[in-house]
């Protein structure tokens, strides 16, 4: 016998409460098997295929092209045999449909995260227990828990949203008083953490659209940190003509044995981890409690993010444990995950976990410019573009390949001597590549970072 049951849009992270449909791979009357690639999903950190967890035939798609969905809401529904869909749903990958084929209501179905029983789990019901019974979107549990926001705090704010519900400006204004002692900043003002305003009319001609859930992220991002952080920058100047002349001999030889394209994103990536080892604070976070306090994240990994332009917007994938690896693994694995991130390939575990964020403006004909960091990051670098100008060596006047390497930094944690001090280290590192990258090793595990710390995990 024949049971109708929905595929839910999934979770494929804790911060993820809604996705997009992109593109339905599969059509009504297609026959479909466990983990067979069936839709394209948009998310606020990426786009990917999404792998059924059901097998049987579609029969009716919920969520046409452009549209949202919340997590844990039927997308579609799929006509399985009556045995494996008493399976599914027991196992908490499909939506329970009644009669009429609507979604059976429940608080496991609308975006908590769903355990192996299909049940809230006891994580969420205690923070629905510690709101006054609100049950909190993963989203603002995450970002509470990011921000040091206890659940017994969260019970005591004022939810801006519909019924009263919490939202993330509401956690970012807290975040924003409590960590600059500032007054409650004014919903209207346009100098808000939420960045609200109001709306005038529009211009004639023109016409207003809702962003892409990517593009709506990097707006949220970009808020917190200029309410939350002090930014600082510095620049210094660093002469290409050795690193690209070395390039263009090996480049060849190198690409043969890696696979790899060479791009000087992957020489950037090494500089910035061998300057990091110098001036490990430039890898650590900075928070400020609810009650005041002043806490440091200290991090024994580095977790390089790369920001990479795309057609959907900037996408910043995140090379993990970057202090292990050699230089030919960097730029081997630095340009998989760019062809990823262009190719729209990306899982939401790419982008996340970043301790220091590289920006390239340079690619695209930049020569001198500032960036925002990504919060809660503390340093963000910008390498901007190679120019050919005339310079003086040794007293006299010659052609030199240089670029300008910029850095904006988290005040709070980082001074001009560690902030100036890491561009010094990235400068000598890209002056000297026969030195740096020719016979350049994986550094044995733990070897030279980090230096020992009398701290735990963080300290205040």
């Amino acid at each position: 016998m024949a049971t109708t049951v929905g595929l839910p849009m999934p979770q494929p992270g804790e911060t993820i409460t809604e996705g997009v449909v992109v593109r339905w791979i599969k059509q009504v009357g297609d026959l479909i098997a466990e983990k067979e690639p069936v839709v394209e999903l948009e998310t606020a950190k990426a786009v990917y295929e999404y792998e059924s967890p059901l097998a049987g035939k579609i029969v009716k798609i919920i969520t046409p092209v452009g549209d949202e969905q919340k997590v844990g809401q039927p997308l579609a529904w799929i006509e399985c045999d009556e045995a494996a869909a008493k399976k599914y749903l027991r196992l908490g990958v499909a939506v329970e449909l009644d009669a009429s084929g609507q979604a059976i209501s429940g608080a496991a179905k609308i975006g908590a995260t769903v355990g192996s029983s299909g049940s809230v789990t006891a994580a969420s019901a205690q923070v629905a227990t510690a709101t006054g019974g609100q049950l909190l979107p993963p989203l603002i549990r995450t970002l509470a828990k990011e921000q040091g926001i206890p659940e017994s705090v969260l019970a005591t704010l004022t939810g801006t949203g519909p019924g009263g519900k919490l939202t993330k400006d509401d956690l970012l204004r807290y975040a924003t008083v409590q960590s600059t002692g500032a007054a409650a900043p004014s919903v209207k003002s346009c100098g808000t953490t939420a960045g609200r305003v109001a709306l005038p009319p529009p211009l004639s001609g023109s016409k207003r659209v809702e962003p892409t859930p990517i593009r709506r992220r990097i707006a949220e991002n970009m808020i917190l940190a200029k309410s939350v952080v002090p930014h600082a920058g510095s620049t210094v100047e660093v002469d290409m003509t050795d690193l690209l002349a070395w390039r263009e001999q090996t480049k060849a030889a190198f690409e043969q044995r890696t696979g790899a394209k060479f791009r000087l994103g992957g020489c950037f990536l090494y500089a910035v981890r061998e300057a990091l080892k110098k001036f490990p604070t430039c890898n650590n976070f900075y928070f400020v409690d609810e009650s005041g306090k002043h806490w440091i994240e200290e991090h024994a990994f580095m977790n390089l993010g790369m920001a990479v332009g795309t057609e959907r917007g900037l996408i910043v994938p995140v090379l993990k444990g970057a202090e292990q690896k050699d230089f030919s693994t960097l730029a081997r694995e630095s340009d998989l995950l760019i062809k990823k991130a262009v190719a729209g390939k990306l899982m939401p575990d790419d982008l996340v976990g970043a301790t220091v964020t590289i920006n390239n403006p340079g690619a695209l004909g930049s020569v001198h410019g500032n960036q925002i960091l990504s919060y809660p990051q503390s340093v963000i670098l910008g390498f901007q573009a190679v120019v050919e100008r005339a310079c003086f060596v040794h007293g006299a006047c010659v052609p030199r390949q240089m670029m300008l390497l910029t850095i904006s930094f988290d005040h709070r944690l980082v001074d001009g001597v560690e902030a100036v001090g890491l561009l010094n280290a990235c400068k000598a590192v890209l002056e000297a590549p026969q030195q740096h990258f020719a016979n350049e090793r994986t550094p044995p595990q733990g070897a030279g970072y980090p230096p020992p710390s009398p701290f735990g995990e963080r300290v205040g």
